[in-house]
């Protein structure tokens, strides 16, 4: 049986400008795979409500889930909520515990809970709450699909939130091999034992003053797939003369 699948839909201007470094695709992926669900693919559109649309539609069709981040604040360009609606066919309302939950915590901080904040509360119809501890202005969840803000604590926040929820599958095992053998000396031997013992396999050539050579990242879902490609894996480096360091999980 398959793993469960994930996308993670990331939206923003800024982050396609350059302006903003994405470090929501590293957080969600390993937790995701602590759990065994395999983050599939991950696609960045601008504050455009027919990309978003359209990407929705797209992604929510091919993936057991899809994670949003960005475009659900206060400004003129947030347009997530509304493209989500539109794209499930949905009214956006405003929703009346997220309504609570931002007026109670505006109050809190003697802060005005202006018309621009009340923004904050709409959601897809029929939506549910994805708390926000840093700052309160909440995500959503409808269907398949979860809406994070785009600040990095806030959204690492929610995805733990939300991790634990999910269907779990098989979560993916990692080992390294490191040698100072070129990567093409090991070609032949990576692809041979990623098709006899089922395994993935990633060869990343390293020419720091440290270190020259190769680390191959074996993954699979079973320990015994992964002790048989090592023990080749190892065996081959040997025969070609080359120092050969195991490690735990990926380097």
């Amino acid at each position: 049986m398959n793993n469960p699948s994930a996308a993670l839909l990331i939206i923003g201007d800024e982050v396609l400008s350059g302006r903003t470094q994405d470090v929501h695709v590293a957080y969600l992926a390993q937790k995701l795979k602590n759990i065994g669900v395999s983050l599939s693919e991950v696609r960045i559109v601008t504050d455009s409500q027919n990309h978003i649309i359209s990407s929705v539609q797209d992604l929510a069709k091919q993936y057991d889930s899809l994670f949003t981040t960005g475009g659900i604040g206060a400004t003129h360009d947030d347009v997530t909520i509304n493209a989500v609606s539109l794209a499930l066919g949905l009214e956006t309302i405003v929703h009346q515990k997220a309504f609570n939950i931002l007026s109670d915590y505006y109050q809190s901080q003697n802060l005005p809970f202006t018309p621009a904040r009340q923004l904050m509360a709409r959601a897809p119809k029929g939506a549910s709450i994805i708390p926000n501890p840093v700052s309160a202005a909440p995500g959503f969840h409808i269907q398949n699909l979860y809406i994070l803000a785009g600040i990095p604590s806030i959204a690492h926040a929610m995805i733990d939130h939300v991790i634990p929820s999910l269907k779990n599958g098989i979560p993916l095992i990692a080992q390294t091999l490191r040698t100072n053998l070129p990567e093409s000396s090991m070609r032949d031997a990576m692809e041979y034992a990623a098709e006899s013992f089922s395994v993935k396999i990633g060869s990343y050539p390293s020419h720091h003053r440290k270190f020259h050579g190769v680390s191959i990242v074996v993954k699979s879902h079973h320990a015994t797939h992964i002790k048989k490609t090592l023990d080749f894996l190892l065996q081959r480096a040997k025969q070609l003369g080359g120092d050969v360091h195991l490690l735990d999980g990926e380097h």
